[in-house]
């Protein structure tokens, strides 16, 4: 395991990478002060099946320790980078369509249309 790591931009307004940090200047909490961010991979991890693990730390303020942190199960995804290119031409092989008539184009990869892709 490692501690996940995201971009944001430095004083100069150059981007660099630093250690996921909820409480930073770059995380949003909200007014019930639960805090979120966008966790930009691109430039920083490669493409492939990765399991993720959310555990917090927060300060101790004299309650019970396990108020003190929190885990979450194991979450496994894949990052995919990689654009899907339409693939061959698009059907009917003709340079005029029917009113009508279907299109139907080929892709490298499934898409997902559904929202909010």
């Amino acid at each position: 395991w490692s501690t996940a790591r995201t971009e944001v931009e430095d004083d100069d307004r150059k981007p660099t990478s630093v250690e996921v940090d909820f409480a930073a200047n770059y995380a949003e909490e909200s007014s019930y002060g639960y805090t979120s961010m966008k966790w930009k991979l691109a430039n920083f991890v490669s493409e492939g099946t990765y399991e993720i693990k959310i555990e917090t730390k927060c300060d101790q303020l004299g309650g019970p320790p396990d108020i003190d942190m929190s885990s979450t199960s194991i979450l496994s995804g894949v990052i995919d980078l990689t654009l899907p290119e339409q693939y061959g031409q698009a059907l009917p092989l003709r340079d005029t369509v029917l009113l009508g008539e279907e299109l139907v184009v080929v892709f490298t990869e499934p898409l997902r249309c559904e929202k909010p892709f």
